[in-house]
């Protein structure tokens, strides 16, 4: 009963041996967690080098030249007044004429040729005198008008120049008893005695 009683002993603590959890094993190495903040590094890309744009290449294209009708000169304007004055010597006095065979008067003479080269005059002596600037009698110049009349508030005729500074004055111009013909004006006593201002109206040359 003894030896019974000893053996039922040995076989309970021999059970509970084997209950027992088994040391850890000499080969496993523990790994250790990883730390969010190297994993959040890790995920960063190292920034790329900034590459330069090539220059551009001037372009050799040339803009299209714009085509633009030179302007008159008043050297040309002039000589192309005194050249329609001319043309119409000869003509008869016309009151109201302005052209055409039936003649000139003196304002109608003047706004012809000014008209020819895009001018626009008013048709009568009074307003053809407010147009343009006005200008000395020394300096007058081909192209240029000159008024005459009992004042200057009184105006009745115009004529238009023909002769360079320097040379005695003359205009061409629409007279009543003679049509359209040329005059000096200061070695003529009539006209002398009743001129009283030049304008200029054609660009300065």
């Amino acid at each position: 009963m003894r030896y019974l009683v000893l053996g039922a002993l040995l076989i309970i603590a021999s059970g509970c041996g084997s209950l027992r959890q088994p040391p850890p094993s000499a080969g496993v190495v523990a790994t250790p967690r990883a730390d969010p903040a190297d994993s959040a590094q890790a995920s960063v890309r190292s920034p790329q080098p900034t590459r330069k744009a090539a220059p551009r290449t001037p372009s050799t294209a040339r803009p299209e030249p714009t085509t633009r009708r030179p302007a008159v000169t008043g050297s040309e304007a002039a000589r192309r007044a005194v050249k329609l004055a001319r043309a119409q010597r000869g003509k008869p006095y016309k009151y109201g004429g302005n052209g055409g065979r039936r003649g000139f008067d003196c304002s109608g003479l003047t706004s012809y040729v000014f008209d020819r080269l895009d001018i626009q005059l008013p048709r009568t002596v009074e307003a053809q005198a407010t147009v343009g600037e006005w200008v000395a009698p020394d300096e007058l110049r081909p192209g240029d008008l000159v008024f005459f009349g009992h004042s200057r508030d009184q105006l009745f005729h115009v004529g238009m120049v023909v002769s360079t500074p320097g040379q005695p004055l003359e205009m061409i111009h629409a007279s009543r008893s003679k049509g359209v013909i040329e005059t000096e004006v200061f070695a003529n006593r009539y006209w002398l005695r009743r001129f009283m201002f030049g304008r200029r109206v054609l660009p300065a040359p």
